[in-house]
Parts: C-alpha cells; structure tokens; sequence
C-alpha cells in the first residue's frame, strides 16, 4: 500500500476530514434545485442508485473514523454507524421539503440510503481488517 494511502487510512484526523467532506457534499447537492442537478438523472431510478452508493460510502468513512477514534466494540460501532446515516438520510429529505424545485420526504430515496448504510455497516469489520494490511 503506497505511504499516502497508508497514511490516510490509519489517521484518525484525515478520515474525520473525508467524512465531513462527504456530508458537506451531499449537502451541497441537496441544496440545489431538480433543474439543478438534472445530469445526475441519466436513467429511469438512477437517483436511487445514486442515494445507495453516496450513503453506502458516507457509512464506509463515518465507520472508520469512529473506530480509529473510539474503543467502540462492532456490534455498537455498527449501530451507531446505521443510525447517523440514515438520520443524515433523514435530515437531507425534510430539508428537500423547503428546496425550491425539489419534493423531499422521498421514502425512496431514504430507503436506498438505508440500505446503503445497512450493507456498509454490516461490511465495515471486514473492511476494516482488509485495510490493517
């Protein structure tokens, strides 16, 4: 693994980093209008596929910030890790309500987040013993 990688997936400051810059841009996105951001829709449910892989990799870096950062065992860092993310989910579709040109409270697309979220928080002790190498 080259030294930068290595670098990046062992310290606990840069993972936080990459974690807050992920919130930030599903934040970002969630803020524009549907005209705004109507390249994103290239296919009939894309948005779907979309939520899953943004929620799926948010689960992936919130998951090893934490465990870098906390004793946390598994099973709770698992837990804690599905809740924030499908609250974030949660949060970014109340705030769609009041985005002009979005609709928001898309069940949806909060249930793509979660599965997204599930799946990674389910994988992340593989994951993490992957990266130990």
């Amino acid at each position: 693994m080259p030294a930068f990688v290595r670098a990046l997936v062992f310290n606990a400051p840069l993972c936080w980093g990459a974690f807050v810059f992920w919130a930030a841009t599903i934040s970002y996105f969630s803020s524009k209008s549907s005209s705004d951001i109507s390249l994103l829709s290239f296919a009939t449910h894309a948005d779907k596929v979309l939520h899953f892989i943004a929620f799926f990799i948010g689960s992936i870096l919130l998951g090893r910030a934490l465990k870098l950062s906390t004793p946390l065992a598994w099973t709770a860092l698992r837990m804690l890790v599905f809740l924030l993310i499908v609250g974030f989910g949660a949060i970014d579709e109340w705030h769609q309500l009041y985005t002009p040109g979005r609709s928001g409270a898309d069940l949806g697309d909060l249930m793509a987040d979660a599965i997204g979220a599930a799946l990674a928080a389910w994988m992340l002790p593989f994951i993490h013993e992957r990266l130990r190498f």
